[in-house]
């Protein structure tokens, strides 16, 4: 018989102890269990308890000074005390590394500099200088991070003098080249205490050497000298993925044809990531992706002069092809949204066939497709009925431009206008992937729809992140 602190060897019939040997490890080792599990009196098992929660509070403490000294680090200086302001407007996040090397540079040579989000604009009581880099997302949008500039702007009025700088990036191939960084500007030129130290500075496709153009001229207006480091915006190589060529449609109505591709190792990827292709021009084209059935599936317009859509439409089944896959989560379908709206048009279906696949929780979907002519659905019916049938989608709207009522995309959305009043007042998130002409009949036919039903802008649900885009 094992005791806590002895083992006895007892006659099994007569009950008579035939030996008796002591173990004081024993004893020790129980008294240590009693003491770490708190048994024995409340007063010691209250003390362990207090003990564990003191060790969170010290997990979470050394988390939150770990931020806070980081935040410090990119601004060792408080907003209130800084005579040079630096804002941003970003999408991606790459004009923020412009931005970084102009302030990085400003703190070495002892000034007093605060970098921060074009949308975090307030009060900035010892302003001198504010220099703004401004990004143009989509068809001449303010990107993410300057969606509330112009209201804050207007909320936070600067009485003193101060020379301003506005640095517009953008691509020259789009036709709404920096439309968004020039709209800053002049907002800032109508206030009569401002002076533009430069003129309106654009710079395409992330130009390094128009950049530091733009950096000698304000630097000799400051009397400095910015040294901006040779490789501040060298890139993280990424890793490319070897894909092989599984399937290609033939081309549908619309130019349209899809391409399936299996990736010869595991590799993570959700639907709404970007497929990026680099061609013998260098120049990299991004298509957004679905998952399905752990396979790349890509719907590409064939465009006559389209050097990737050609390339993609002539690769043989079997070939293989090398190509960056880009972590897109500001398009990964929204797993606490109560329901969803995807709306595409054109080759903007593929990252919601993915998506819908994997609703195997059947969330209320509804999908609002827009196509010229009613062939054009047939690239998508072997994959629409099915989900419907299964209820992944719950309701489906479809628009048909040249046949028929001739309905747009924005038509059904202005028809079913309570419809999308209630789902964004409850939560609901809108999912918008095709042309950006689309998209811009879109938004304004629901900022429309927001003033009437719901008496707020379209930019508030778009803060919220209730509205997500990835147009071309």
């Amino acid at each position: 018989i094992d005791f806590i602190n002895k083992n006895v060897i007892v006659n099994q019939f007569t009950g008579e102890i035939i030996s008796t040997s002591t173990s004081p490890f024993k004893g020790l080792a129980y008294l240590v269990r009693t003491l770490h599990i708190g048994k024995g009196h409340y007063i010691w098992a209250t003390l362990l308890f207090i003990s564990c929660l003191a060790i969170l509070f010290f997990i979470y403490s050394g988390f939150a000074i770990t931020l806070k000294r980081r935040k410090k680090s990119v601004n060792p200086f408080a907003k209130e005390v800084c005579e040079y302001i630096v804002l941003v407007g970003t999408e991606g996040g790459s004009t923020r590394e412009f931005a970084r090397a102009v302030h990085d540079d400003l703190l070495r040579q002892g000034k007093r500099s605060y970098i921060a989000d074009m949308n975090d604009f307030g009060n900035y009581p010892q302003l001198e200088q504010l220099l703004i880099f401004a990004s143009t997302y989509g068809d001449g949008d303010a990107p993410m991070t300057g969606t509330r500039f112009a209201e804050l702007w207007k909320k936070h009025p600067i009485v003193q003098s101060f020379g301003y700088t506005v640095v517009g990036f953008g691509s020259l191939s789009y036709p709404e080249f920096c439309r968004f960084a020039k709209e800053v500007d002049v907002l800032l030129a109508k206030e009569p205490q401002a002076k533009a130290m430069t003129p309106l500075h654009t710079i395409s496709d992330q130009s390094v050497d128009a950049f530091r153009q733009w950096a000698e001229k304000w630097s000799a207006t400051q009397d400095l000298n910015l040294r901006l480091p040779s490789d501040f915006l060298t890139r993280k190589k990424r890793k490319r993925t070897e894909l092989t060529v599984v399937e290609r449609t033939p081309v549908m109505d619309d130019d349209i044809f899809l391409v399936r591709l299996k990736p010869l190792k595991n590799v993570a990827f959700e639907s709404g990531d970007l497929l990026g292709i680099t061609p013998a021009d260098g120049r990299e084209r991004l298509y957004s992706i679905a998952k399905y059935r752990e396979e790349i599936w890509l719907s590409v317009k064939l465009v006559a002069q389209g050097v990737v859509s050609n390339l993609l439409n002539d690769l043989p089944i079997g070939e293989t092809l090398r190509a960056v896959i880009e972590p897109n989560p500001n398009f990964h379908f929204p797993k606490k949204a109560p329901q969803v709206v995807c709306i595409a048009n054109g080759a903007g279906m593929a990252p919601f066939l993915g998506m819908i696949e994997e609703n195997t929780d059947k969330k209320p979907l509804t999908l609002v497709w827009g196509c010229r002519r009613e062939a054009s659905l047939e690239l998508y019916r072997p994959y629409i009925d099915p989900y419907i049938e299964e209820g992944k989608i719950s309701t489906y709207w479809q628009a048909v431009s040249r046949e028929g009522d001739k309905f747009y995309v924005q038509d059904i959305i202005h028809r079913e206008g309570s419809f999308f009043a209630n789902l964004l007042a409850e939560g609901g998130v809108v999912m918008i992937c095709g042309s950006m002409a689309m998209l811009k009949a879109v938004k304004e036919t629901l900022e429309e729809v927001c003033h009437f039903h719901l008496r707020k802008p379209l930019s508030y649900f778009e803060n919220n992140g209730q509205i997500k885009t990835d147009c071309y």
